[in-house]
């Protein structure tokens, strides 16, 4: 099944969970505690900071690309949207320092592919909208050097924030694993053109 939708222009320190947890678990990662050489984004007094682990991994991610936004009353910095960042050898995201406290169920991490201020994840339903966890899937951003990732949704059935500098084209295949070309192949078909360009 393909999807095709445009682009919409859309080690750490953390303030304790009121159950005094050591870390607290959000989708696709979790809030861990301090480090005084992580690199810090604000200047509130609530601080946090992630442990980044995609879908399916046994490990923190590091070194990988990230996307953290916030949904509800309390958003990021302004000129911080939706933050795209690289985590740490240690899979970790920088401290954000908010003015206000947030709860774990807000934060949305997830992992990213191209860099931009337009973007986006996209999510995979059934027909009875129930998210699609843990289902592969092929994403292409159709830029003028296409761009693509295969991975798996996470627990509410995202994909991977998917970020460009101008509005593009992004074509998501769910279940690639029964294609039988290569994914660079794939992606370029999905765009649109072929592997003879």
């Amino acid at each position: 099944m393909a999807v095709c939708a445009t682009l919409l222009g859309v080690a750490c320190s953390h303030t304790p969970h009121p159950d005094g947890v050591d870390s607290v678990e959000i989708v696709n990662g979790r809030q861990i505690r301090d480090s005084d050489q992580a690199e810090v984004i604000g200047n509130g007094p609530h601080r946090y900071c992630f442990e980044f682990w995609p879908p399916a991994a046994t490990a923190p991610a590091a070194r990988t690309p990230f996307a953290l936004a916030l949904t509800g009353e309390v958003p990021l910095p302004a000129e911080l949207h939706v933050y795209q960042g690289v985590t740490d050898a240690h899979g970790r995201t920088p401290v954000f320092a908010l003015d206000r406290p947030v709860e774990p169920g807000a934060w949305r991490l997830t992992g990213r592919l191209g860099e931009g201020e337009f973007g986006d994840v996209m999510r995979l339903r059934a027909s009875d909208g129930t998210p699609q966890a843990g289902r592969s899937y092929l994403l292409v951003i159709c830029s003028a050097s296409p761009q693509w990732h295969r991975g798996r949704t996470d627990t509410a059935g995202r994909t991977v924030y998917a970020a460009a500098p101008q509005p593009e084209h992004i074509m998501l295949n769910a279940d690639p694993e029964t294609a039988s070309k290569p994914d660079e192949v794939r992606a370029l078909e999905l765009c649109g053109g072929s592997a003879d360009r």
